[in-house]
């Protein structure tokens, strides 16, 4: 078990394939009831809506057709038996990934300095794209070294919104929530401001882009002072 929260459980199984080869998978089981709205409307197609697992699977299939790197999915379903809900999406392992928080913990200097502008740039690119994450922390983002390049992957969409255009104050939840894992990370001032920098593609702020940066560090600060609703993720891949 890695991690189990009230509706959701992820496990870490290993599974053998056909040629007989071995493959680590996560797999993260959900257990929910129809609300009344859902019950009364006896809707499939609303009930297939509101599931994160699918979403989570919906969402990895979209990113992953405009180039973005996710975890490989598997397999994805749910049944309802009754007013209860059971639904389960899993992807495979990232080979040799960690977390962005660990790969920031053991790297050295230049190798945080070359890590900054990767995960603005992926920051961008998957607001440009028009998705919000809504967990957007260093977590949420796996790390790996490959041939003196770094591989970017963002992990657990569940949550994740869109493709569509988003009011400003969904980016700045965005934007607030990584700045917060930067300074959790001991990121200094001069990086978390090179991020934003490099985010928004200039070298000088704007009137409006300090103004975004102010509500973000708001955001930020808000985060902070919040007590995560089941604890701190175990680490995970």
């Amino acid at each position: 078990m890695v991690r189990a929260v009230p509706g959701r459980k992820t496990r870490r199984i290993e599974l053998t394939l056909p040629n007989g080869s071995k493959q680590t998978a996560y797999l993260k089981c959900y257990e929910s009831k129809l609300s009344r709205r859902q019950h009364w409307l006896g809707s499939r197609r609303c009930e297939e809506k509101d599931l994160e697992s699918l979403n989570e699977w919906r969402q990895i299939l979209a990113l992953r057709k405009l180039g973005f790197r996710t975890a490989a999915p598997m397999a994805a379903g749910w049944k309802r038996t009754g007013n209860a809900i059971r639904s389960f999406v899993m992807t495979a392992e990232i080979p040799g990934a960690v977390s962005g928080y660990d790969f920031w913990a053991a790297s050295s200097d230049p190798k945080k300095r070359e890590f900054i502008p990767r995960l603005a740039d992926l920051a961008k690119r998957f607001h440009q794209a028009g998705f919000i994450h809504k967990d957007f922390y260093l977590d949420h983002i796996f790390v790996a070294e490959r041939e003196d390049d770094l591989e970017l992957t963002i992990i657990d969409l569940q949550r994740v919104l869109g493709p569509r255009t988003f009011r400003k104050r969904w980016l700045i939840k965005d934007v607030g929530s990584m700045l917060f894992a930067l300074q959790k990370a001991g990121a200094k001032w001069p990086t978390i401001l090179r991020f934003f920098k490099l985010y928004h593609g200039t070298r000088r702020s704007s009137g409006k882009e300090r103004k975004f940066l102010w509500k973000a560090l708001k955001r930020a600060a808000r985060v902070h002072e919040h007590k995560p609703k089941f604890g701190e993720p175990e680490p995970r891949n």
